[in-house]
């Protein structure tokens, strides 16, 4: 029922080795998504040691009992979940039989099934050391794993996690290693694959709600530098994506999720994929920055326009940089902008803001939009690319 496999690569006869659960009789088999794809960061040996699927030109499976490998298709993989589905032209096969991880409970029998560093059908046994344990890997991903003093060494990865019954309770995924740290090894819940295995199956991929947002982490250090709370600060809006048809806007800070505190990006995704596509959800704001936000746009299209406008063409934006006091744009440009040019900018940024104050009462009042204009400058010119500090007093 568990099965080890490895791929290789036209350019090079290296392999990487993991392992894997059978669970149909028609040959499907789960597994980590990060044994065949380089990209995903919870690899348990070093990136160089796997292979992206589109360079990868054959999966060999090694069933228990059989010396002859099996040539695998690669069905789907998600690398949010880190499980992959492979396909072996197999009929005949005993599927593992699929226990309750929400069941299990700390202290059962636990055993661990793979490919350790090559050695097949290698079984290691141990207890449940603990259960519902938050683990981030280095993109950011959160994973909810059982945990195991079972030993889990590279090539267990997508192994079998089974109780004391023989049921499959997990998927090994990884362990922590370094000095001082013995016998902690981690398992995504057999629970959470089922839906997922029978999405990659059936269409090679995972759907998954989404908000339509970038945010960032504000942690407790920017928390009292720029005086608003811990939470996700929404950096932009997608046009087409849910949230823009509701009230969040850029600036605001996400602090709760359907009345649930959260502190980071992670966090927020994570309550977000326990979701269905179409479930309607309610986050608590803080909305402090809004105005901010709002002035800053304004005065960005300005002084784009009127860059664009004295150099006759585009220019791009690069960056930009925003607090309380000031905002500073950065613009690249063909050249480096003469005095000249530099005053003809200013001047135009002045008059369009005066002259057209009137229409943008409801994001710049005419008192902020006059100190505004009078005291733009420009600094820290080098090269082809202009720094602009447009201070909000």
């Amino acid at each position: 029922n568990f099965p080890t496999f490895s791929a290789a690569t036209q350019s090079t006869t290296s392999k990487a080795t993991g392992s894997g659960v059978i669970i149909s009789k028609d040959g499907y088999i789960l597994t980590n998504n990060h044994i065949i794809d380089t990209s995903s960061s919870s690899s348990s040996s070093s990136s160089s040691s796997y292979y992206t699927v589109s360079e990868a030109n054959k999966v060999l499976v090694y069933l228990y009992n059989e010396d002859d490998p099996i040539e695998a298709k690669i069905i789907g993989s998600d690398s949010v979940t880190d499980l992959a589905i492979l396909k072996i032209d197999r009929d005949d096969l005993t599927p593992a039989e699929i226990g309750d991880s929400d069941s299990v409970q700390v202290g059962e029998f636990a055993m661990a099934i793979g490919n350790p560093l090559d050695m097949r059908n290698t079984v290691t046994s141990g207890i449940i050391s603990g259960v519902n344990r938050e683990i981030e890997d280095d993109n950011g991903t959160m994973y909810t794993l059982i945990q195991t003093d079972a030993a889990i060494n590279a090539g267990n990865s997508g192994g079998a996690l089974v109780n004391a019954d023989g049921k499959l309770i997990g998927i090994n995924t990884l362990k922590m290693s370094g000095t001082g740290i013995e016998g902690m090894g981690f398992a995504i819940p057999i629970n959470s694959t089922l839906d997922i295995s029978e999405q990659l199956i059936s269409t090679g991929k995972v759907k998954r709600p989404y908000i339509g947002i970038s945010g960032t982490d504000v942690s407790e250090t920017l928390s009292e530098y720029y005086n608003i709370p811990v939470g996700v600060y929404v950096r932009s809006i997608q046009s087409d994506g849910p949230a823009k048809s509701s009230d969040l806007k850029p600036g605001d800070v996400i602090v709760k999720f359907n009345g649930e505190k959260i502190e980071t990006m992670s966090q927020l995704n994570k309550k977000k994929n326990d979701c269905k596509i179409g479930d309607e959800v309610t986050l608590t704001l803080d909305i402090q920055r809004r105005h901010l936000i709002e002035r800053n746009h304004s005065a960005t299209h300005l002084l784009h326009a009127a860059l664009s406008n004295v150099l006759k063409k585009h220019v791009k934006q690069m960056g930009s940089y925003v607090d309380e006091n000031y905002l500073r744009f950065d613009y690249e440009t063909d050249h480096k902008l003469s005095n000249d040019e530099i005053k003809a900018i200013e001047q135009e940024v002045n008059d369009k803001i005066s002259e057209g104050i009137q229409e943008k009462t409801e994001i710049l009042p005419i008192e902020e939009a006059k100190k505004l204009g009078a005291e733009m400058e420009f600094s820290e010119k080098y090269g082809n690319t202009v720094r602009v500090v447009e201070f909000s007093d």
